[in-house]
């Protein structure tokens, strides 16, 4: 799970999902799931006390 919060930081920086595949952390198209399901659940803006990954596993 590091990889996704790893992923989610540099979403936040403003790496886009191109930049962020080149370097090898996650294929485009999961990554475009990752920012869907992120934006949905508001989890781009910050990351909240007790932060939990299962949403994101039920993507895959």
């Amino acid at each position: 799970m590091f990889t996704i919060r790893q992923i989610l930081v540099r979403m936040r920086q403003g790496d886009r999902d191109r930049e962020i595949a080149r370097s090898g952390l996650m294929g485009r198209k999961k990554l475009g799931v990752l920012r869907h399901q992120a934006a949905l659940q508001e989890y781009k803006e910050r990351e909240p006390d007790g932060f939990q990954y299962s949403w994101f596993c039920d993507c895959y």
